[in-house]
């Protein structure tokens, strides 16, 4: 094979930026990587380079213009070389050598393409593509505003647990979006889920109804780096054996895959608000502030805190009872609903769970619901249950806009509302 084709160092770039979102695996016996570059006309019969990576898991793809081409095949370049091409500016031109036995790109740029390099390349059967899956899959496909889904898999992280955790059923380790086709219709419909068995994370948003998603959390972090490198709306399709994500960024397409999971929750569950009987406006700051303290003062190989709500005084307070040291922060004032109970009550909780109520939120008075479970045949003691749920809006470039609170008829001109609920329980 001989193939020689012309491209920009910026474009070049900027795809390799893509697909390493996906680290390639080794393919030969002493431990080479590469990228897959394949050579065509597009589907308007212009002649692009498209490029690949590969794991075991997952796969991505980006393309890019080419000119000047002669010829048509594929190579796949070592992925120890791809460095150097953040280093060159403007034209590329490649020649691609390959007679079965000896392969070798070798390239030229700068005035007069006084710029020469050879790389020995590896055989392009050693990594598989994705257009055949890719074209196959599903044409029922679904949309999502870029801006919504990065935010709602950010917010949702911390309610994971590790993706390698033994001691969790599988469907835990995933991320879920509901649609209104199962057993709780219109009340799960829109609704992004997280949970560790503990706590428990909502992301409710009118943009995400009618569609259904779901990641294991190994793949989160790599489906977070290609929604930063894609802007407007992606476009998710289930394959044979992958879900595809396929965006865009400066007119480019490009996409990630990765390989399905059987495990994902049957049902969604929400109590009701009805059941929360404590409605409080906590000050985020100075909650966070009181937290930080407790925690330095709390054994690093413990996390069980007491909170102390006082009716009377409208106040919350912090306590420290375990481990070498003691210590009980100053109360702090909260706002309390009106129709909330009349009651105080004091309870042992996961401090890093409190915190995660608060940490996120993007209201900075923060509204804290508290309900409380009785006492059952198989459990002597009282549960006390926390959770906040905090709303806002998001535009397309996923900055919150027009503040909490938002008036009927003030909403703000093409932005998204979002309702996100963040749970725990107390903690015996």
């Amino acid at each position: 094979m001989e193939l020689k084709f012309k491209l920009q160092a910026a474009a070049l770039n900027s795809a390799l930026d893509v697909v390493s979102i996906v680290p390639p695996r080794p393919i030969t016996p002493q431990g080479g990587m590469g990228y897959l570059f394949i050579v065509r006309n597009d589907a308007s019969g212009n002649p692009r380079c498209y490029v690949y990576s590969r794991d075991t898991h997952r796969v991505a793809r980006a393309d890019f213009a080419i000119s000047d081409v002669e010829g048509e095949g594929a190579f796949i370049y070592p992925s120890n070389f791809v460095e150097a091409f953040k280093h060159v500016d403007g034209d590329i031109t490649f020649s691609i050598q390959d007679d079965g036995t000896n392969r070798m790109a070798k390239y030229t740029f700068g005035a007069n393409n006084a710029a020469e390099s050879e790389v020995p390349i590896f055989d392009y059967r050693l990594i598989a593509g994705c257009d055949k899956e890719l074209s196959e899959a599903e044409t029922d496909e679904k949309k999502f505003s870029v801006a919504i889904l990065r935010e709602a898999i950010g917010m949702a992280n911390p309610f994971l647990p590790k993706p390698n955790d033994q001691h969790l059923q599988e469907q835990y380790k995933t991320i879920q979006l509901f649609d209104a086709s199962g057993q709780d219709g219109a009340r799960a419909d829109g609704n992004l889920f997280a949970s560790n068995s503990v706590q428990a994370f909502f992301f409710q948003c009118d943009a995400l109804k009618g569609r259904t998603l779901a990641i294991h959390g190994q793949h989160l972090p790599l489906v977070t780096a290609f929604l930063q490198k894609c802007t407007g709306e992606i476009t998710v399709r289930r394959g044979a054996n992958m879900t595809f994500a396929i965006g865009t960024a400066d007119g480019r397409e490009q996409v990630l895959g990765w390989v399905h999971h059987k495990a994902k929750y049957d049902k969604f569950m929400y109590y009701a608000t009805s059941r929360d009987k404590i409605i409080m406006s906590v000050p985020k700051d100075i909650a966070l502030s009181r937290l930080a303290y407790t925690k330095a003062m709390l054994d690093p190989k413990r996390d069980k805190i007491r909170v102390m709500y006082d009716h009377t005084n409208s106040t919350l307070q912090f306590r420290v009872l375990e481990g070498n040291a003691k210590a009980k922060d100053l109360p702090f004032t909260v706002g309390v609903k009106e129709g909330s109970e009349s009651r105080s009550f004091e309870c042992n909780v996961n401090i890093d769970h409190l915190i995660e109520l608060f940490k996120g939120s993007k209201a900075q008075d923060v509204e804290l619901r508290v309900a409380f479970s009785p006492p059952a045949e198989n459990r002597p003691r009282e549960v006390v249950m926390f959770r906040t749920i905090d709303e806002f809006w998001i535009d397309n470039a996923g900055k919150v806009v027009g503040g909490s609170g938002v008036a009927a008829g003030k909403e703000p001109e093409g932005a998204f509302q979002c309702k996100v609920t963040r749970f725990m329980p107390d903690k015996a």
